[in-house]
């Protein structure tokens, strides 16, 4: 859990939209993400907007075999890719939150 947070504050802080440009790992948010499904079966499982109004993305496998963060600009126009990994460790949420891995293992 502590991974993901700071994945996601590391991501924000270094999206930067004026930088994406021409990046060969920016397309169209519908084609990036269409190609994360294709190749490795990721769908979204986490939104949040930053507060300059980026939406950032946490896509991964069904089992989390592999993940990615993707950023979209606020006009909705171009996506990046910011990270890609493996071996998510995806908590299932509950009325309090996210549980630990001790109540994932019952």
């Amino acid at each position: 859990m502590r991974l993901i947070i700071g994945m996601l504050f590391l991501c924000m802080a270094l999206a930067n939209p004026a930088t994406a440009d021409g990046d060969p790992h920016c397309a169209t948010r519908d084609a990036l993400h269409g190609l994360l499904k294709t190749k490795h079966g990721e769908e979204v499982i986490a939104i949040a907007v930053t507060e300059s109004g980026l939406l950032l993305e946490i896509l991964a496998s069904p089992r989390g075999e592999t993940m990615s963060v993707t950023v979209t600009r606020q006009d909705g126009g171009e996506a990046c890719l910011m990270a890609s990994g493996y071996n998510l460790d995806m908590r299932r949420l509950s009325s309090g939150g996210f549980l630990g891995t001790e109540e994932l293992q019952h």
